[in-house]
């Protein structure tokens, strides 16, 4: 069963900028923790902000996004 393309092309690029961004900060704070420069805990929000912009990137590129198709509306 395929997931018909529920985004436009802002849309599309909208999440794949914003997931970068997103992904690139959780990689920072994993980094970070990494290289001890940050408190212990930081692995944590660094995780769920890395899975987050993956999700948001799958969803640009799959043209999809699983929260509109539950029936959420977004702003953008």
């Amino acid at each position: 069963m395929s997931m018909p393309c529920n985004l436009d092309p802002y849309g599309k690029k909208l999440r794949l900028v914003g997931g970068a961004l997103i992904e690139g900060l959780g990689l920072l704070m994993f980094v970070m923790w990494v290289m001890q420069m940050g408190p212990s805990w930081l692995i944590w929000p660094g995780a769920v902000l890395w899975i987050s912009g993956t999700i948001l990137m799958v969803a640009s590129l799959m043209g999809c996004c699983p929260l509109r198709a539950l029936g959420v509306k977004l702003p953008f």
